[in-house]
């Protein structure tokens, strides 16, 4: 395992700014960052030492600009895994509320897709719901509304 001591890098992780980096950059530019943590995630999973993250989200991603432009940076795989009890987040997978047993593949898949609603809306998804976190997250998500992106 190879680590660079990027100081930036660790202070927007440790005060959860993680993702404001990438919200200000245009939708093609979001959208390629996304497919960058997606090809992370996807290469890991083949070739690392665990089969999925389970963890994904603002806390495990950075972005850094590099020559050729902004990349993303996924890290965290398992150390938060650790804890035995985890928060209940706006990422978390519906699978990963009851115990996590059977949580896997599928739930990098989720917490890829709520990543991928804040990078895109500019904001978590479930931040406006009128009931608990947990319940609005088994509830699923209805129509979904971006407002400043095309339809087509």
């Amino acid at each position: 395992m190879a680590v660079e001591h990027l100081p930036d890098e660790l202070n927007a992780l440790a005060t959860g700014s993680s993702l404001e980096a990438a919200i200000d950059c245009d939708l093609e530019t979001c959208v390629t960052l996304l497919a960058d943590v997606c090809e992370a995630v996807r290469s890991y999973s083949r070739y690392g030492s665990t089969p999925y993250h389970l963890r994904l989200g603002p806390e495990s991603v950075t972005f850094r600009e590099e020559s050729d432009g902004p990349t993303a940076v996924v890290g965290d795989w398992g150390i938060s895994g650790l804890v035995a009890d985890p928060p209940v987040t706006p990422y978390t997978a519906p699978e990963q509320l009851d115990g996590g047993d059977h949580a896997g593949r599928q739930t990098d898949v989720y917490r890829l897709g709520a990543l991928g609603y804040d990078l895109i809306s500019g904001s978590a998804p479930f931040t406006n719901a009128d009931r608990s976190l947990s319940d609005t997250i088994r509830a699923g998500v209805g129509k979904v509304k971006f407002a400043d992106v095309p339809e087509n």
